[in-house]
């Protein structure tokens, strides 16, 4: 889901033009920042409900399957 939301930022950002173009860039970075953020917060309730959940994460990328 966080994969997506990031996609559809950045082409959004593609998008744009001028001015306009740089604002939404930062913004995507920005959204990147606080994704990731949110994620490494999840993630830490999850190791602590779900022990098990340390092993998952370890063979499992955040965000791209095989990449990142």
């Amino acid at each position: 889901m966080y994969s997506a939301v990031m996609l559809v930022g950045l082409g959004c950002a593609l998008a744009a033009r001028g001015n306009a173009f740089i604002l939404a860039l930062a913004l995507e970075f920005a959204l990147f920042g606080v994704l990731l953020a949110k994620a490494v917060v999840e993630e830490h309730w999850m190791q602590l409900s779900h022990p098990a959940y340390a092993a998952y994460k370890s063979r499992t990328k955040r965000f791209l399957p095989g990449v990142f």
